[in-house]
């Protein structure tokens, strides 16, 4: 619940769902990084 935080003025700028779809084209762009 992000009541709180628009109470303090911030309002998010990228959907969630556009975040996962980003996160995760980073992800498998990346993953070679972390595999060990």
């Amino acid at each position: 619940d992000v009541t709180r935080l628009h109470q303090l003025g911030w309002y998010h700028e990228i959907s969630l769902e556009a975040g996962l779809a980003s996160t995760y084209q980073w992800f498998l762009e990346n993953q070679d990084r972390f595999r060990g």
